[in-house]
């Protein structure tokens, strides 16, 4: 989907806007999750060996992603908190961030 498509090759500075992720994000629909590097499933065998259960987490760069909500489904009990410079972002998340005690913050 366009929403996902990244700017053109040699407007990657986009990226550094607020604007970019708070249109990005306000083109979304509610759940419409998206990963930018690996799922926490993808992840799982690399973390959990190192990741203590207990362990505070910060995502710094979060957008729609649901790995902190799924390291709290996988039995981590540490503060786990998102951040990002799109609230639109969180519009998309809040409700599974909220039933999973998981924090977001811009």
């Amino acid at each position: 989907a366009e929403t996902h498509a990244p700017p053109p090759e040699g407007d990657e500075a986009r990226y550094a806007t607020s604007e970019y992720w708070s249109r990005r994000y306000a083109a979304c629909d509610a759940g419409d999750v998206f990963e930018w590097f690996l799922s926490y499933e993808d992840l799982a065998p690399l973390l959990d060996p190192w990741l203590r259960r207990d362990a505070s987490v910060l995502d710094l760069g979060c957008g729609a992603s649901t790995l902190l909500c799924d390291l709290r489904d996988a039995g981590h009990a540490g503060r786990l908190v998102g951040v990002d410079i799109a609230a639109e972002a969180f519009a998309i998340v809040r409700d599974a961030a909220d039933e999973r005690d998981v924090e977001l913050a811009r």
